[in-house]
């Protein structure tokens, strides 16, 4: 089976997330599928595009928490951390110089929200719920990621979703500003790809220029010595007894007992 599936509408892009046992989990194999299908499509003629989850249930159920290492000593988590390969895949995302779209067509959560946070537009159906669970896991997510989560809904509400990790409604979702759309399931591809096929009507200079120019102005990156207390902050907690208890607490269906070493 595919782990990632590309189609083609006119200029109009569909990139199919697929990993329908685990809910769209993001895994190694995945995102390096994830990261080479977005390099090549770059280099087509292409002027929107469309990212989806497989099914109905699931766009993105976060990275696959099986996967996460843990007992990494600080000294070698920059090496090993499973944070940079999702950072690598979602910022082509971000990166990508045309517009982009994500359709939820089902829940987002953890890495999941954050990829469709790297879209330009969101649109989701009104069963979707989004959700940031690192803190019921026992990790510090990644300053580029909490970055894309104040820039988007701001510092108060992404203060409630990473504090509290509790999950947020689709209408939730878009007085927070997280989605632009809320359209019911069965006009939900429809109304996608009518926004999709707008944007490729457009001139593709224009777009392609506008993307940069605001991505220009929402960038403020963090100073190095920020970037490198917040990778020793998270390296901690990457060899922490608590990211074991909550990665087994997961996967065993329980509330963690975190002891806070």
């Amino acid at each position: 089976m595919e782990r990632v599936i590309v189609e083609r509408r006119g200029h109009v892009a569909l990139l199919v997330i697929s990993n329908p046992a685990k809910r769209n989990a993001l895994h190694p194999d995945l995102l390096l599928d994830l990261i080479e299908a977005l390099g090549a499509l770059r280099g087509e003629d292409v002027r929107a595009l469309v990212l989806r989850g497989a099914g109905e249930k699931s766009f993105c159920s976060g990275y696959d928490i099986s996967a996460i290492p843990t007992r990494i000593p600080p000294e070698d988590f920059a090496a090993r951390s499973p944070r940079n390969l999702v950072q690598e895949a979602i910022g082509l995302v971000e990166a990508f110089p045309v517009p982009t779209l994500a359709m939820l067509n089902g829940h987002a959560w953890g890495a999941g929200c954050e990829l469709a946070t790297a879209c330009d537009l969101r649109v989701a159906v009104p069963e979707a719920t989004f959700g940031m669970p690192p803190a019921k896991l026992g990790i510090i997510y990644s300053p580029r990621g909490l970055k894309r989560f104040l820039n988007l809904i701001g510092v108060a509400n992404t203060k409630e979703m990473f504090f509290t990790a509790r999950g947020v409604d689709a209408i939730r979702a878009l007085d927070m500003g997280l989605v632009n759309h809320v359209v019911p399931r069965e006009g939900l591809e429809d109304f996608v790809f009518g926004l999709a096929s707008d944007i490729a009507a457009g001139a593709p200079l224009a777009l392609r220029g506008m993307k940069r120019v605001i991505g220009l102005c929402l960038a403020h990156d963090l100073a190095p010595e920020d970037e490198a207390e917040a990778t020793r902050l998270i390296a901690e907690t990457f060899a922490s007894e608590d990211l074991v208890e909550g990665q087994a607490a997961f996967l065993e269906g329980r509330k963690p007992r975190f002891s806070g070493r």
